[in-house]
């Protein structure tokens, strides 16, 4: 016995194509977009010069279904009467109505993703429903059409859904998964902040009570979902910063995790790095200085206001400087940069190194990993200062006649 096959992407509930007088056409407005007079307008155009591809449906109770915008046209085009596939609403599958009903509010959709989105996901678990067969993980896609007696091959949901509203597959399963995944109160907050698509989709991937999190750093003025969570990753690690040593010392080096409003690049941000600190948390870290020091201060150019506050508020006063220029050049905003800066200044009476072991004001250093200083600095000072007891704040790695503090030790 031969088994009569067809692909077809719906059940046909719909009758051939008729003419119907447009006075007599019922249109419930609740549940509807509103009218886009820019649509309307465009269709008046491609109808005068093609007419109508595609008839609008309406009910045998002459309801309208689907085709508002196109019926619209034909008022303004002062039509009398407009095609129309007519289906029997008795026979209906409820679920099938509103399957089309939200076609036509997603066909040439203009508003937010994130309400595309959600129509896009009530499209699949209503497409689901009426296709059982086509969910993830099913064997196969085919099944007895009960009303037409044959087997049938039956479009997934993505296939489908891009074929009607000519989207891609990827713009479909994405969108879902923002309307699946993020809070109904955290959309409202991404409409309302105008975040992106990019950024909603990391919002997406986290667990209800971090993007509760994200909406509150956002809200207090971090500006960007990739800092805010790493700040909230940062917040939930134990602090693991040790106790400053309790002996004093006479040349210190630091190296502050000096904290950025913004960054050239996101994957340049120090905070995908290391924790960064704010200005008043490195002035209120009790410096084990000795009363005749000298200090030798890493940073930036666009940190150099905070470093003085910091030399001032440590109790050193600013002498000079040194400067580290990279063999490669970096980003920036209106330079791009090729150095750094070393901030030299003093307490008490430390005195200046003998003239023989003064090094020049400038030294040459490959730049290696994110925030990793040159070893020649430590040479250059233990050239100038010989006898010193050295310490070395903020470090990430351990040396030879130097106490090094620092979290990542």
């Amino acid at each position: 016995m031969t088994v009569e096959i067809e692909e077809k992407e719906t059940k046909n509930y719909y009758s051939d194509i008729v003419r119907v007088k447009i006075n007599k056409i019922i249109v419930n407005l609740e549940n509807r977009r509103e009218v886009n007079e820019d649509t309307v307008n465009d269709l008046v155009k491609s109808i005068l010069k093609i007419g109508l591809l595609n008839p609008i449906i309406i009910t045998d109770k002459k309801e309208l279904i689907a085709g508002l915008h196109r019926l619209e046209a034909f008022k303004k085009l002062l039509k009398k009467e407009i095609p129309c596939t007519i289906i029997k609403k008795d026979d209906l599958d409820p679920l099938f109505l509103k399957l089309i009903e939200l076609d036509e509010n997603l066909i040439r959709y203009e508003g937010h993703y994130l309400d595309r989105g959600n129509a896009l996901f009530e499209r699949k678990k209503i497409y689901e429903k009426l296709y059982p067969e086509t969910k993830q993980g099913m064997q196969n896609r085919w099944y007895k059409d009960k009303t037409d007696n044959v087997s049938v091959l039956q479009s997934s949901f993505t296939k489908d859904t891009a074929k009607k509203l000519n989207l891609s597959e990827r713009t479909i399963e994405r969108e879902i998964q923002l309307s699946r995944d993020i809070k109904p109160e955290v959309q409202e907050f991404i409409k309302e902040k105008e975040i992106g698509k990019s950024e909603a989709l990391l919002i997406a991937r986290e667990e209800p009570e971090i993007q509760q999190k994200i909406v509150e750093k956002l809200s207090s003025g971090t500006d960007r979902v990739k800092i805010a969570l790493i700040k909230i990753k940062r917040e939930e690690k134990p602090n693991t910063t040790p106790k400053l040593p309790q002996d004093t010392f006479n040349v210190i080096v630091a190296d502050p995790a000096w904290k950025y409003d913004f960054y050239v690049s996101e994957n340049r941000s120090p905070e995908n790095h290391y924790q960064t600190m704010e200005l008043e948390e490195i002035c209120n870290l009790e410096i084990p200085a000795a009363k005749d020091s000298i200090l030798f201060l890493w940073t930036t150019t666009a940190k150099i206001d905070w470093a003085m506050k910091v030399i001032e508020v440590w109790g050193f006063v600013f002498k000079t400087s040194m400067v580290w220029v990279k063999d490669k050049i970096g980003m920036g905003h209106y330079v791009r940069n090729q150095h750094e800066l070393v901030l030299i200044a003093t307490k008490g009476q430390i005195g200046t190194p003998s003239p023989a072991a003064r090094p020049s004001s400038i030294f040459y250093a490959k730049r290696e990993e994110h925030s990793k200083k040159p070893e020649i600095l430590f040479e250059l000072i233990e050239q100038m200062y010989p006898e010193g007891k050295y310490l070395e704040l903020f470090s990430r790695a351990s040396r030879e006649n130097w106490v090094c503090w620092g979290n990542e030790l």
